[in-house]
């Protein structure tokens, strides 16, 4: 019972997590993966050949706030979903922006993954990408330094923020799920715990409907929750391992599913690619 967590520069990812999984290793990899639909949906259908778990850092699906938040639209608290709003920032140093050179998309592609991932899982495959990735400063790189796409879906539109540009832009990572009968906002999605190294702690505030055709007050101020401490990536790992240890290999599903967010993150890269195509593995 073997595994191989691997974190290397991103070019190398799926090329590495590829040699893992062909010697027969359940293979855990940093996000987001190779900007070659080809290459990481060859890598997941060796994955499903032989069996064996599949793992991507994608931290924010195991956020408690995050995992409360799907809880409450499968019970249908949030009515029908109609629009998912993700931001996530930073602000660095000229050197780090340089770095986003090599990625089409810059920091869409760096980090805005995380928040891809998440709209697809509350609302799942847009039918329209509508790409507004920019350079905030031409005169010292050529890194997109800013990106944002606008999905679309049949009922409603969904957006998504990231920025290497924007000071104290982390403290506004956030994610606001709006449906018809609630909101909730997540904010900050996620703030270092001081106590204890990464650590972290995080709050949300929602509203609903007590009625589902009578609007809230337009000053309600919802109710506040703020989680416990967390381990940023604890719950993460402990969910791989969990699944090696119980021998649940990924089904074809689950990475189909991961299939699903590249291709969108792809094109929200501005990478031509056919994001609603069936894919086989």
């Amino acid at each position: 019972m073997y595994s191989l967590l691997i974190e290397t520069e991103d070019p190398n990812l799926v090329l590495y997590a590829r040699m893992a999984a062909e010697k027969g290793l359940h293979v855990f990899m940093d996000k987001p993966g190779s900007q070659s639909t080809e290459d990481f949906e060859e890598m997941l259908s060796v994955i499903l050949k032989n069996q064996k778990v599949f793992g991507i850092g994608y931290v924010y699906r195991f956020h408690p706030l995050i995992q409360k938040t799907l809880s409450q639209v499968k019970e249908g608290k949030l009515g029908k979903l109609y629009s998912v709003e993700a931001h996530m920032s930073r602000d660095d140093k000229d050197e780090k922006r340089r770095w986003l050179e090599k990625f089409h998309g810059g920091m869409t592609f760096f980090l805005g993954c995380h928040l891809i991932d998440l709209i697809h899982l509350f609302m799942g495959t847009p039918e329209e990408i509508t790409v507004l990735n920019a350079c905030t400063t031409p005169e010292k790189h050529k890194a997109d330094d800013l990106g944002m796409a606008a999905f679309r879906y049949p009922d409603g539109m969904s957006f998504f923020k990231v920025s290497a540009a924007e000071p104290g832009g982390f403290m506004r990572r956030q994610l606001v799920v709006c449906g018809s009968l609630g909101t909730v906002e997540i904010r900050p999605l996620e703030e270092h715990w001081k106590e204890k190294e990464y650590h972290c702690i995080s709050q949300s505030i929602s509203a609903f409907r007590a009625q589902k055709d009578i609007p809230l007050n337009w000053d309600d101020k919802g109710t506040i929750e703020t989680c416990a401490p967390y381990h940023r990536y604890e719950a993460m790992f402990a969910d791989f391992a969990r699944r090696i240890l119980e021998d649940r290999p990924s089904t074809e599903e689950e990475l189909l599913r991961e299939a699903r967010v590249h291709r969108i993150l792809l094109a929200s890269c501005g990478i031509p690619c056919d994001f609603k195509e069936s894919i086989s593995l």
